[in-house]
């Protein structure tokens, strides 16, 4: 029995912890949206006809404005999801080792201190509940200037009409670059706890080119960011084999397609990519939910135990052996998050 009891505590701690670290892949991921939208950038050039690729780049700017908001507002949400853990935790454990090692502290005392941590659990329960209402207020926001922007690529991509085929061969290439930074990016992401070095955190940057008289002009340009553990993200994607040859593909298919061509060719891939991100941070409010749900247990844990005492269960006896390891496991996570010194680098890709 001890041995099951054993297993299941192991199982539930790391449960607990894997939803923190979920959560805060999640920020990371909003972090990256928010960046690209704010750092979009969708020129109108002379060659592309039509009123989408004006109405666009307007639209393009939008985009920037709610990618900004996230940056604003970003501090505010990462806050309370770590800090209350550790906090939490410190003073689960100051209880527990009073009831297991020193047994010095009264009834009275035991019941005050549960009170206090069901204070806590509560407070912190509410206060993440209205940090995912207002992320849901921005994600919101983020989906109804996407569909605008989503609406005007449409546009241009439906007067495509017999080129669609040639051009999607140019769309599927810039996918296959796009999915390499994304492969590398998720592959780096779960290990990154168990990995010694610092993160590096990169701003990256592609700039999207075509010929105009004879020179290179930014069709448009979209910022990522990268997290990485001792190389720079860009080390790591420079010698990707992938990349390389997802560029060089690129270079060719741009020779074949005149400018309005390469033009919806990389919109369109642009949003695609931007379509992916957003099914990850959707997740961001799951997520949100799911700490909210630690809180509320742990509130719901509390108050039966206080309910017990006010029945004539003896505080002293009670173990929390098991519930003083599933919130250890958890602050440790949380304390990595927040300890980890980042460097920064920023490079750019032009293609």
């Amino acid at each position: 029995m001890k041995e099951g009891t054993m297993i299941t505590m192991a199982d539930s701690s790391i449960a607990s912890a894997q939803k923190v670290w979920h959560a805060m892949q999640g920020i990371w991921y909003a972090d990256s949206l928010a960046y690209t939208l704010n750092s979009l950038q969708i020129s109108t050039l002379p060659g592309i006809s039509g009123d989408w690729v004006t109405t666009l780049a307007a639209r393009a700017g939008m985009l920037n404005k709610v990618g900004g908001k996230w940056h604003d507002s970003r501090q505010e949400m990462a806050t309370p999801l770590l800090s209350p853990i550790i906090n939490y935790d410190n003073n689960l454990s100051v209880l527990n080792e009073h009831l297991t090692v020193s047994k010095d502290m009264d009834a009275e005392s035991i019941i005050m201190y549960m009170q206090n941590l069901y204070e806590m659990a509560r407070e912190n329960a509410v206060k993440l509940r209205q940090v995912k209402h207002e992320f849901a207020l921005w994600k919101n926001s983020v989906d109804n200037v996407f569909s605008l922007v989503e609406e005007s690529i449409e546009e241009g991509w439906s007067a495509l009409d017999v080129e669609e085929v040639s051009v999607g061969r140019l769309t599927g290439e810039i996918a296959v670059l796009q999915n390499a930074i994304e492969d590398l990016q998720d592959s780096v992401l779960p290990g990154m706890l168990k990995k010694e070095g610092k993160f590096a955190k990169s701003f990256g940057k592609i700039i999207y080119t075509g010929i105009v008289a004879g020179k290179p002009v930014s069709v448009l340009s979209a910022g990522g960011l990268f997290f990485s553990v001792g190389s720079t993200f860009y080390e790591i994607f420079s010698n990707y084999s992938k990349t390389k040859s997802a560029i060089e593909e690129i270079k060719k298919c741009k020779i074949e397609f005149n400018l309005r061509q390469q033009a919806l060719a990389q919109t369109k891939s642009l949003l695609r990519f931007l379509q992916k991100l957003q099914i990850k941070v959707v997740l961001l409010e799951n997520e949100f939910g799911e700490i909210v749900e630690l809180w509320e247990d742990e509130k719901s844990f509390l108050g039966s135990k206080l309910s017990s005492f006010r029945d004539g269960a003896d505080p002293q006896k009670m173990n929390l052996v098991a519930k003083a390891g599933v919130w250890q496991t958890m602050s440790e996570f949380a304390k990595k998050f927040l300890q980890e010194s980042y460097v920064s680098d920023s490079f750019e890709l032009e293609i």
